[in-house]
């Protein structure tokens, strides 16, 4: 007797890798709209996190000496925790300052775009 397996069941989807812009974090911390959704979402492993070096050191500087937010050096240690405990840490080799719709290969999406990609 032949077997059969059926091979829709056991297909494996790709986790997709985001590297989220400083302003992504930040919308995501004040204020509830599709930046906190999509956090939250790569906190819930629906998608990873890629974050840098200096993604994190941009962030602190921001939340620690930007007049509209000085939050407490304690507070911006543990949000760089919680990022950095979700997210999968690289060394770029080189540094993205365009905004392009594709580079190498690696799509640039809004915020909303990468919603409607992980179906929300």
């Amino acid at each position: 007797m032949k077997s059969s397996i059926n091979t829709a069941k056991y297909r494996i989807k790709k986790m997709v890798k985001v590297v989220a812009d400083t302003n992504i974090y930040i919308s995501a911390l004040f204020w509830r709209g599709n930046p906190y959704k999509f956090i939250h979402l790569c906190f819930e492993g629906k998608a990873r996190l890629v974050i840098s070096r200096q993604i994190i050191d941009e962030l602190e500087r921001i939340l620690l000496t930007e007049g509209k937010f000085e939050l407490p050096r304690e507070d911006v240690a543990l949000y760089s925790e919680i990022i950095l405990s979700h997210a999968e840490f690289v060394s770029p080799a080189f540094t993205l300052n365009v905004i392009v719709k594709e580079f190498r290969g690696i799509k640039i999406v809004t915020v909303r775009q990468i919603l409607e990609i992980l179906g929300v």
